[in-house]
């Protein structure tokens, strides 16, 4: 099956919220390979890189890559469907989302960085979506999609706690403005001064942990905003449609792909790359296209589309400099990166 059909069932499931007594699954399918790509390790700096991979279709599998860059090693996490993968700051977990079931959809769930010790941490009606670790290590701000949930349009935001076990509900976007709906796209980043960063609704905001000083910061949409290590500025990546191609295979975009730099305010910085890109479209979701920062904050990755089906992993320095080619493998797609110690 073509990695579309499996999109439109990504999207098509439904979300969830919080409940006791969360039993934790046993996640089976195919072994992932061994990457064949000749990973720049040397150019990378230190630290661990984790990213979902989807293909080639010919192998048909899909799961997470882990780069320990310190230790010039490679391994595959066996789990799918998953989506939305993210390493903790210190290296040493992962949170992810994955389909539970058809009461409780998907839901979030942690594991340490081997893909062992597996935790289910939500439940609920509806989608939970996009995971994302606070610097403390200790917790994890996602949101639950509803998409309409006994005719009641919510996508609230919640915190959940290791060390006490308990998940709180910072805000909710279908109560923002109503009756619009700003439905966050991304993960949501946060920065060290806790802080909360995300694209909602196609523009981006800000907000403080108990959901506090909520401010719109850009009326543009931009994929994957995230701060910086120090929380002074933050990266987002910018596409723009320059034409568009309808035909009987389909239509094909013709655009432009930028890494932009922000201030804390949302005022614009400096593009520090750009490129032209060539889409048609067979493979959807925002998570095709992400980024990421170095622990150091000297470095970014992230992905670029490269045809159907396909992206790849590039870093370049937050300078703009020593832009390099990072993943190679043919007709794969590589998305939802991070970055942790």
């Amino acid at each position: 099956m073509k990695r579309k059909l499996l999109t439109v069932f990504i999207i098509l499931l439904s979300f969830y919220g919080c409940k006791e007594n969360i039993t934790d699954p046993t996640f089976n399918g195919p072994a992932l390979p061994a990457l064949a790509d000749n990973i720049p390790y040397d150019v990378l700096g230190s630290g661990k890189i984790i990213f979902q991979r989807i293909g080639p279709i010919s192998n048909n599998y899909e799961g997470i890559y882990i780069l320990d860059i310190n230790n010039k090693k490679s391994w595959g996490i066996k789990f799918a469907p998953i989506d939305a993968p993210q390493i903790s700051p210190e290296g040493d977990k992962i949170s992810f989302t994955k389909y539970t079931d058809l009461n409780y959809a998907w839901d979030v769930y942690t594991s340490d960085i081997y893909g062992n010790n597996i935790k289910r941490i939500s439940s609920g009606n509806g989608q939970d979506r996009c995971p994302s670790w606070l610097q403390d290590n200790q917790r994890i701000i996602y949101y639950l999609d509803s998409f309409g949930y006994t005719n009641n349009e919510y996508i609230p935001v919640y915190i959940y706690d290791f060390v006490n076990n308990s998940t709180k509900n910072v805000l909710d976007f279908g109560k923002i403005d109503p009756p619009y709906l700003y439905e966050p796209q991304d993960n949501i980043s946060v920065s060290s001064n806790n802080l909360c960063l995300v694209n909602a609704g196609g523009r981006l905001c800000t907000f403080g942990l108990n959901g506090e000083n909520f401010k719109w910061i850009s009326a543009n949409s931009y994929f994957s905003p995230t701060w910086n290590p120090s929380g002074d500025k933050f990266a987002a990546i910018s596409v723009k449609i320059d034409s568009l191609t309808t035909s009987g295979a389909g239509d094909t975009y013709y655009q432009e792909m930028s890494i932009i730099l922000f201030q804390q305010d949302g005022s614009e910085l400096q593009k520090i790359f750009t490129q032209k890109e060539i889409e048609t479209g067979l493979w959807a979701g925002s998570k095709n296209y992400s980024l990421c920062w170095s622990p150091d904050g000297t470095k970014i990755l992230f992905n670029i589309r490269e045809g159907d089906l396909t992206t790849h992993i590039y870093m370049i320095n937050s300078d703009g400099s020593n832009f390099t080619l990072v993943t190679s493998l043919t007709g794969v797609t590589d998305r939802s990166l991070s970055w942790g110690k």
